[in-house]
């Protein structure tokens, strides 16, 4: 009964060391992403990737 009662401290113990911090908040906001593809960017003339033959 008494290493039951120890091991059942220590758990608790541990729970609460776990649970006394609390996440803070990111100091800096998010950043804010744009959807694809960007209204704004005009087409390529060139392509992107050049294929091999």
């Amino acid at each position: 009964m008494q290493k039951i009662r120890k091991i059942l401290e220590f758990i608790l113990a541990l729970l609460n060391f776990l649970f006394h911090f609390k996440p803070a908040p990111d100091e800096k906001p998010p950043v804010n992403t744009q959807t694809y593809p960007d209204p704004d960017l005009q087409e390529r003339d060139e392509p992107l990737f050049e294929t091999v033959c």
